[in-house]
């Protein structure tokens, strides 16, 4: 077991990053810890990224932990996990989030590069663009400085504004040659258009932000966990949580299909249903407990498919000595993302991803419409499709025919890009009221007395990015590390409840988090 874990974390020492990843994963594969809880087993409650993301890195960690993933739906992935965007961030976050945000990004590429994730999820490096034409510059209204959280989604501001505002992320020089408004027009994919001139700016590269296509990552995640004996229960949730009377520990949990399961621990990772579960399974629960301010944050968006692959750099854009980038043996061809606001759109930050899809297909990501009023079912798979006629997915239309006009037939609109729409479909993201998720053990108290139970929740429009560092935090967390590799106090349950002036127990101060800097 000992040789299986090294070959999966045993990666090159190329980056600052890389090198820590390596470290940490070292410690975790020889050391054990003496706080490291029974080995029942662990019950994960939602198998979208976060939940699949535990269960898979908790397999290395510990192999001979027995883990069970309950999935309210009849399917995989129905929900947040399979319709976002994949777009991948490693410096775009704010302070609390800094660790989480490079050590999820390494996690991406060393997974990518050890699993062939090229093929396998369509991983790639992204450019990212911010594009504004001119007419629209001259009438937009600034971003506040001050927007935080998922402020920049409701406020319909861009989530490359928000990173800038943020102060821990880097804009990228633009080379010198073909310049659209200070832009290398090299830089720009074919299937963009800039017939009206737009202000073009290079805000990211390969080195900080990458691209995949979510629902084959997810499977590739749900696939190890499979491999390395993890029971997923389709069709399941749980009824009740059993405890021990004499000091409130989990023991077991009973299943709506009438089994019962043994375990020391449950960890929530059920996105915009966790509150629900929460109310159902903890009839005690402190009213004022912060997980259950996590909403739903919708965003529509329409997934086109198109027979141009997702860089298509123009070579007529480039100056005749500029040669296009070439990837490298075993690479995926640059993908680019896409931030703008356009005539049409001044109410809200269109987001436009290039993506390799399965097949040796590209798709084209087309969002940035979202509403924090629509309701959702009880159950993920039940989510509707919105119709061609629904307003914001027409508004998203009128987008693509503003900005993916260029291309073969020599026409405008999708129509000259050959754009084949996919489908068209609504996410329901958790986020929280501060736009950070939260993560670990909820205290006793806030759940009348129950030891052991843990959530991750409130990742909102990031999930995909910082799924696989959530998960090898919570692992880490769940097996009583003292020593996490990221810091994340700051996104704790007990930090959470400190700012919003709630008291903390004893349970609070056990030291879960020693060694890390809570910042209380």
């Amino acid at each position: 077991m000992v040789e299986k874990k090294y070959i999966l974390v045993s990666i090159s020492r190329n980056s600052l990053s890389h090198t820590k990843v390596h470290l940490c994963y070292e410690t975790m594969s020889f050391r054990r810890m003496s706080n490291a809880p029974s080995q029942l087993p662990l019950v994960i409650i939602g198998a979208g990224i976060i939940g699949t993301s535990t269960a898979y890195f908790l397999t290395h960690l510990n192999p001979t932990r027995e883990i069970h993933i309950l999935e309210s739906s009849p399917c995989l992935f129905p929900s947040s996990s399979s319709r976002a965007g994949g777009f991948l961030a490693k410096d775009w976050f704010s302070s609390s989030l800094t660790d989480l945000g490079i050590l999820s990004f390494s996690l991406h590429r060393t997974l990518a590069e050890k699993h062939s994730g090229s093929e396998k999820w369509g991983y790639a490096g992204s450019t990212g663009l911010s594009l504004i034409t001119r007419r629209t510059a001259e009438t937009l209204k600034p971003t506040s400085a001050a927007a935080r959280g998922e402020s920049w989604l409701r406020d319909g501001a861009s989530r490359a504004e928000a990173a800038a505002s943020s102060g821990s992320h880097t804009p990228v020089e633009p080379s010198s040659s073909s310049l659209v408004n200070g832009t290398d027009l090299s830089d720009l994919p074919k299937w963009l258009s800039i017939a009206s001139r737009p202000q073009v700016e290079v805000i990211s590269s390969s080195d900080s932000t990458a691209q995949i296509d979510p629902v084959r990552f997810c499977n590739f995640l749900m696939g190890g966990c499979i491999a390395h004996g993890v029971h997923l229960h389709l069709r399941t949730s749980a009824t009740r949580v059993l405890t021990d009377p004499d000091n409130g520990n989990v023991t077991a949990v009973e299943l709506n299909t009438g089994i019962t399961i043994p375990c020391s621990q449950v960890l929530i990772t059920a996105g915009v249903w966790t509150p629900t579960v929460l109310r159902d399974l903890f009839p005690n629960i402190n009213h004022t407990c912060p997980v259950l301010k996590v909403s739903s944050l919708a965003g529509y968006s329409i997934v086109y498919r198109t027979p141009l692959p997702p860089d298509s750099a123009d070579s007529s854009r480039s100056a005749p000595d500029t040669p296009p980038p070439t990837p490298s043996k075993g690479e995926k061809a640059l993908c680019h993302a896409i931030f703008t606001t356009t005539d049409e759109t001044a109410s809200f930050s269109p987001e436009i991803f290039s993506r390799h899809a399965a097949h040796g297909e590209t798709e084209i990501y087309l969002a940035g419409l979202n509403t924090a009023s629509l309701p959702f079912p009880p159950l993920a798979s039940d989510i509707p499709a919105p119709t061609a006629e629904h307003t914001s997915i027409q508004r998203l239309h009128n987008v693509s025919r503003q900005l993916l006009c260029e291309g073969g037939g020599g026409g405008g609109g999708e129509g000259g890009l050959g754009l084949e729409v996919v489908k068209m479909q609504v996410c329901h993201r958790p986020v929280m009221p501060d736009g950070k998720p939260v993560m670990g053990r909820i205290p006793p108290e806030e759940l009348g007395g129950v030891a052991g139970v843990y959530t991750c929740v409130g990742h909102g429009p990031w999930g995909i990015s910082l799924g696989p560092g959530s998960g090898l935090v919570m692992a880490e967390l769940l097996e009583g590390r003292a020593r996490l590799s990221a810091e994340v106090g700051l996104l704790s349950v007990e930090h959470a409840l400190v700012a919003q002036g709630s008291p903390l127990g004893s349970p609070a101060r056990e030291g879960i988090w020693e060694g890390i800097e809570v910042g209380l």
